[in-house]
C-alpha cells in the first residue's frame, strides 16, 4: 500500500501534498495574520496618542478561522476626563472599518465634557474675581477644554 503524506497548515488547516508548499502558504497565512494585526495595533496607537488615553491594556491577537483572518481586541485605558475605555471585540477583516468607526464614535462620545451648574462669581482682594461653575472653578474648565470646539447651552 503506498500511503500519501498529507501536511496541513499550522494557522488555517488548508491542506497540501508537500512539505514545500505547505511551508510556502504558512508563510503567507503568518504574513496575513501580522498585517491585520499590526493594522489593528496602529489604529489603537493612533487613537491613544490624538485622545492622549492612559493605556492599561492592550491586547491584539489574529487568528485564522474558516478562511477568515480574524482578530480578537482586548484594550482598556482611560480619558484625560477619567472615563474608562473597554474594547472586547473580535472582528473579521471585512468588519475593519465598521469597527474604527465605532471606536472613534464611542471614543468622542466619552471624550465629550460636561459641566453642569450655575455660574457663581466669588469677589477677591484687588478686584479679583474667580468665577465658577458648581464648585469647579472655570479656568480649570477652560484648560480642559483648551484646543476643543465647544457649544455654550443656557439651561435656564
Amino acid at each position: 500500500m503506498d500511503e500519501k503524506m498529507i501536511y496541513t497548515c499550522e494557522y488555517c488547516d488548508k491542506e497540501f501534498a508537500t512539505i514545500d508548499d505547505c511551508q510556502e502558504h504558512e508563510i503567507f497565512c503568518k504574513q496575513t495574520i501580522d498585517e491585520f494585526s499590526a493594522l489593528i495595533s496602529k489604529f489603537l496607537q493612533k487613537i491613544i496618542q490624538e485622545y492622549n488615553i492612559n493605556t492599561q491594556k492592550k491586547q491584539v491577537m489574529s487568528y485564522i478561522i474558516n478562511n477568515n483572518i480574524c482578530c480578537n481586541i482586548k484594550y482598556l485605558g482611560t480619558l484625560a476626563n477619567g472615563h474608562q475605555i473597554t474594547i472586547d471585540e473580535r472582528i473579521n477583516l471585512d468588519e475593519i472599518n465598521n469597527f474604527k468607526g465605532e471606536v472613534l464614535q464611542y471614543i468622542k462620545h466619552l471624550n465629550t465634557i460636561k459641566y453642569i451648574g450655575e455660574v457663581s462669581v466669588t469677589k477677591e482682594d484687588f478686584g479679583y474675581n474667580t468665577y465658577t461653575i458648581g464648585d469647579i472653578d472655570i479656568l480649570d474648565i477652560l484648560q480642559d477644554l483648551k484646543g476643543k470646539k465647544i457649544k455654550i447651552e443656557v439651561l435656564n
